[in-house]
């Protein structure tokens, strides 16, 4: 009984040990000044998320989780294009209407970045130049962020909604 006793107190004490050890989130002090301001987190535990300051407090938003989305500016903003061999980035669908589409560039300003789009509207983008592999994104805050990458073989389709198909 009493090793059982010395295993879990060992246990407590190595658990938190660990846990102060990780690095917290890095917010600036949450004050009268900067009430209802919109920030990113840095910092390994919520390093890509996006917090609200609220009566001297920190609220949790939103993580950008997407690997391809950073968090800019207090907001989740896609950086992801399909580059081909020439350097070159492609976005492209398989509608006609391709002229509401600006060219997307990894490192471009995130507001000229965003293609105009409407909210929640969904699209196949990012195909190669076979049509094939591709992906769905969604429109979030003005935004396309990828809900679904087609794998290699297979296409996005957008009839009858945008999904990826053999």
């Amino acid at each position: 009984m009493k090793l059982i006793t010395s295993i879990i107190i060992l246990l407590g004490l190595i658990a938190t040990a660990l846990c102060t050890a990780v690095p917290r989130t890095v917010l600036p002090d949450c004050t009268k000044v900067n009430n209802g301001t919109i920030t990113c987190a840095s910092g390994n535990i919520f390093g890509n998320s996006i917090f609200e300051c609220v009566d001297l407090h920190w609220n949790y938003i939103e993580m950008c989780n997407d690997p391809y989305t950073h968090c800019i500016d207090g907001a989740c903003v896609s950086t992801s294009s399909n580059q081909d061999r020439n350097n070159n980035n492609n976005i492209d669908d398989d509608d006609d209407d391709d002229d509401d589409l600006p060219p997307v560039f990894p490192h471009e300003d995130a507001t000229t970045a965003a293609a105009k789009c409407k909210e929640n509207e969904l699209k196949c983008l990012a195909q190669n130049g076979q049509g094939k592999d591709g992906a769905v994104y969604k429109c979030t805050n003005g935004f396309w962020k990828m809900i679904q990458d087609c794998s290699s073989y297979e296409r996005c389709v957008s009839k009858p909604a945008p999904h990826c198909a053999w």
